[in-house]
């Protein structure tokens, strides 16, 4: 996935780096919100010193203090960005790129992307856990959905599951 970023990049017509290059390519791929994610590295390297800062930075057992590889989980609809175009401006910048990117499906409502702007598929995570706890919450979770796949929330499976999984007897369905 990285070398077919950094082969796109390298197509370009003269020897920019590859951020330079990246930006340009980038621009044709996708659209103006996209280029925020090129302006946030910048930040975030900015905040941090800038790359060679942050390249210098080692805590004492010898990893990056502030910039360690990492975990990505991501959601589907990000995955070209952070499994393609993140990593190549993070090599570009002399940083190391995720270790790993998990893609997760969707939580769905009644077959609809769960939105804070939507009140259709508005679900309060902390108002369950309020109600049934977060460990409880955690597991439903867990068990109900596969890792990559869409999963759609209903009351109605949560207070089930909580009933015939964890023998609880109280709950209100």
């Amino acid at each position: 996935m990285y070398l077919a970023m950094i082969e796109l990049a390298l197509a370009g017509r003269d020897s920019r780096p590859l951020l330079r290059i990246h930006r340009n390519a980038f621009a044709r791929f996708r659209k103006q919100h996209d280029k925020v994610w090129i302006d946030a590295l910048t930040n975030y390297l900015t905040v941090l010193g800038g790359p060679e800062a942050v390249a210098r930075q080692q805590r004492d057992d010898g990893k990056a203090a502030f910039w360690a590889a990492s975990n990505h989980m991501i959601a589907k609809d990000i995955l070209r960005f952070h499994a393609v175009y993140w990593p190549a401006m993070l090599m570009s910048a002399g940083l190391p790129p995720p270790k790993q990117v998990f893609c997760h499906g969707y939580l769905t409502v009644k077959g609809q992307k769960i939105s804070k702007s939507m009140p259709a598929t508005k679900v309060d995570p902390n108002a369950i856990a309020q109600e049934l706890g977060v460990d409880p919450l955690r597991y439903f979770v867990l068990r109900e959905y596969t890792l990559g796949a869409d999963g759609d929330f209903t009351y109605e499976a949560l207070f089930q599951r909580y009933k015939s999984d964890l023998g609880d007897t109280s709950a209100t369905s």
